[in-house]
């Protein structure tokens, strides 16, 4: 469950990290004159939202897998 939270909270630092690097731009549509460093933790920002993404998809299949299992095995028990 803390994947759902970390990922949450890498979104929102790829927010912040996104207008840092847009207020540091020459150009409207390009990188220049953005310090690599800042580059750098954007793009490993971004590898870290991917990251965490793909383990709430994980988890959520295993919820709902958890889930079905739980309302058959109720429905036999009652049964």
């Amino acid at each position: 469950m803390m994947c759902f939270l970390h990922w949450f909270s890498a979104s929102r630092r790829l927010k912040e990290a996104e207008k840092t690097v847009t207020m540091l731009r020459e150009e409207k549509y390009s990188d220049r004159g953005v310090p690599e460093m800042v580059l750098a933790q954007r793009d490993f920002i971004k590898k870290e939202v991917e990251y965490f993404a793909d383990e709430c998809a994980g988890m959520a299949i295993i919820l709902v897998g958890v889930l079905f299992l739980s309302i058959v095995g109720y429905v036999l028990y009652k049964v």
